[in-house]
């Protein structure tokens, strides 16, 4: 391949986001094309180490994604760097990828939405007013896209009804690299955690509304009297101080949950893990589920809107249970508690569908698709 992208992100901080784009750009720049990153936010610069060498990175520092002075410099580094292919990653990077690029003569544009939308929007925090703007602004800036991608079939089909069927649409799924996954695992854990009878429950990702980490801990409480288990928490956010009171007012055992700070490399507490929990309220296409299975982790995760149903082929290759119900999260973490088979079973099937599903050889075309008019 001998073409030239040019991604834009808002940050490389820890992030699902984030990482599924270091993947895609990293394999593109492997396979010969000329890559580029543009991030457009201030922020924390975490994951940049994990980019390939080829690939350039330009930091814009804008203030907001509605700043004139931050689509200008987008707009520079385009002409300069002459992509063939300027592709958005995340809401506001597509929104200031298709304004920034107006009038550019020979580059193609495409905007890749790597959350669930609807959901997003609505999260809590949001007003009335913003959510409106932001809802008029995608309908009206993203039919100016050239191809309209997304990470799951369940977003791409809302945004096919929301923006209307002229536009061209494709499938940019995440990407698992198993091999990178056991390397980065085989790596200490940070802090020594005992192996002891109990069940070794993970949840991985930011502390924040989203994530439903509140409802995962209304859950383990009800296994008390059941099984025996421990919960590491690996985040960190803005509910962090909020989820240590909850924790303290549901009266574990000393030791019993750990709330343990984000880090650029979980992947040792997945190998730790017996059973990976996803609670999530809304996702787009969870990369912790996907990188547990890749190990061979059982999962448990909530069946939102997008995203978990389809990685696991409606429950086939993990456990699902309805959104922000503690007490069926908790029998579905019961049920693999109880039953060291049925983790295996789950764990080898769940490995076999992503290597099949997910590899970078699997999902090649789908990237190379988007430099084809």
């Amino acid at each position: 391949m001998s073409e030239r992208v040019l991604f834009l992100i808002p940050t490389l901080n820890l992030g699902g986001a984030e990482r599924s784009l270091i993947k895609a750009a990293t394999h593109l720049a492997e396979d010969g094309a000329e890559v580029a990153v543009g991030v457009l936010s201030q922020g924390t610069r975490t994951l940049q180490d994990e980019l390939s060498r080829k690939i350039e990175i330009f930091y814009l520092d804008g203030q907001s994604a509605s700043s004139p002075l931050l689509w200008w410099k987008v707009r520079q580094l385009i002409l300069k760097w002459r992509p063939r292919l300027l592709c958005g990653w995340s809401m506001y990077a597509n929104l200031v990828a298709i304004v920034a690029s107006v009038g550019i003569p020979d580059l193609r544009v495409a905007v890749s939405e790597r959350n669930f939308l609807p959901a997003m929007l609505g999260r809590p925090g949001v007003s009335r007013a913003r959510r409106w703007l932001l809802k008029m602004l995608v309908k009206r800036i993203y039919v100016r896209a050239d191809v309209i991608t997304a990470n799951s079939e369940k977003s791409l089909h809302f945004l096919r009804r929301y923006l209307g069927r002229k536009n061209h649409y494709a499938l940019l799924p995440n990407i698992v690299d198993v091999d990178r996954l056991n390397e980065l695992g085989a790596a200490p854990l940070r802090n020594s955690l005992e192996s002891g009878r109990e069940v070794r429950l993970v949840c991985v990702g930011r502390l924040d509304y989203q994530k439903g980490f509140d409802i995962l801990l209304a859950a383990v409480a009800q296994l008390e009297p059941l099984c025996a288990w421990r919960l590491v928490i690996v985040g960190d956010g803005p509910l962090r101080m909020e989820l240590e009171q909850l924790t303290k007012g549901l009266r574990f055992r000393p030791g019993q949950v750990l709330l343990e700070p984000s880090t650029s490399n979980p992947f040792p507490y997945y190998k730790w893990a017996d059973i990976v929990v996803i609670p999530s309220r809304f996702e787009g296409f969870p990369n912790v589920a996907l990188e547990a299975m890749a190990l061979g982790k059982p999962i448990v995760a909530s069946n939102c809107r997008s995203g978990p149903s389809e990685l696991t082929c409606k429950g086939t290759f993990g456990l699902l249970v309805p959104p922000e119900n503690s007490k069926r999260l908790a029998d579905a973490v019961l049920r693999l508690c109880a039953d060291a088979t049925l983790r295996e079973t789950l764990g080898i099937a769940g490995r076999e569908h992503v290597l099949a599903t997910y590899t970078w050889p699997r999902v090649r075309s789908s990237y190379q698709r988007l430099f084809t008019p």
